[in-house]
C-alpha cells in the first residue's frame, strides 16, 4: 500500500518536502491558502492531490508560525495520525496544541529562493532536522516523525 503524507503550506519548505516524498513514491496531499500554489505544486509534482489529511500517516505543517496551531487543529479534526511542523519557534505553538500526536520540529535547511517555485527535492539532504517532542508524546507519532523510512533526511536530532 502506498504511503500517504499531507503538507499544509506549499512554499519553499512545504514544496521541497513534497518533492522529496514524491521521489520516494509517497502520495502527497497538499493544502495552501493560495490556490495558485496548489496549481504550481501539482504541476511541479510536489503533491498528487489536494484535500483531507484524514488518512495521512504524517502531516507536515509548513505555514508561517502564526498559523501553525490553527492548521494542526484542523488536521487533528480530520483524523491524521501524526503531525510535525517546520516553525522556527515552539513556545507559542506548544502552548496552543495539546495533543500527543504533534511532534514539533524544525529542519535546519533553507535557500535564498522563496516560494513553491524555489522548492527542490534535495533541500534537506544532509541537514539536521530537530524534533522537540513534548513529554508524553505518543510513541507512534514520534516514530512517524523520526521517519526511519524517509531517506530524504539523514540526521534527526531529538531533544
Amino acid at each position: 500500500m502506498q504511503k500517504k503524507a499531507g503538507i499544509i503550506g506549499l512554499g519553499l519548505i512545504g514544496g521541497s518536502i513534497g518533492l522529496a516524498l514524491r521521489e520516494e513514491g509517497w502520495e502527497v496531499i497538499g493544502r495552501d491558502i493560495d490556490p495558485s500554489r496548489i496549481i504550481d505544486a501539482k504541476t511541479m509534482g510536489a503533491i498528487t492531490d489536494e484535500g483531507s489529511m484524514g488518512d495521512c500517516e504524517i502531516v507536515f505543517v509548513a505555514t508561517p508560525v502564526s498559523g501553525i496551531a490553527e492548521s494542526v487543529h484542523q488536521a487533528f479534526e480530520e483524523g491524521a495520525k501524526a503531525f510535525t511542523d517546520v516553525g522556527s519557534v515552539k513556545g507559542s505553538i506548544v502552548s496552543q496544541v495539546d495533543d500527543n500526536r504533534f511532534i514539533p520540529g524544525h529542519p535546519m535547511a533553507g535557500s535564498e529562493q522563496e516560494g513553491i517555485k524555489g522548492a527542490r527535492s534535495d533541500l534537506f539532504r544532509g541537514a539536521a532536522w530537530v524534533l522537540t517532542p513534548p513529554e508524553g508524546a505518543m510513541r507512534n507519532a514520534l516514530k512517524s516523525c523520526n521517519l526511519p523510512s524517509f531517506p530524504l533526511w539523514s540526521r534527526f536530532c531529538i531533544y
